[in-house]
């Protein structure tokens, strides 16, 4: 995979996680401000919200591991 494409993929890892953070702050924001089942469903969204982030971290960070565990590989058939 060559610099410029694990660049945008780590570009756009941010960009999801900064939404989805920005998304779920918002919407607690609004169920602070709420009651009743309107809230409820606001947190439930933003914890939702939480989640997917969460899901998201776990997968960027398996790739990484894998990435480092091939390079490892690679470099050990080369010595």
């Amino acid at each position: 995979m060559n610099l410029g494409k694990i660049q945008q993929g780590k570009d756009n890892l941010i960009d999801n996680v900064k939404s989805s953070l920005n998304d779920a702050e918002s919407l607690l924001h609004e169920a602070a401000s709420t009651t009743g089942e309107k809230a409820v469903e606001l947190r439930d969204r933003a914890i939702a919200s939480l989640k997917r982030t969460r899901e998201a971290l776990y997968d960027a960070q398996d790739a990484v591991l894998e990435r480092g565990r091939k390079a490892a590989r690679a470099t050990d058939d080369y010595v």
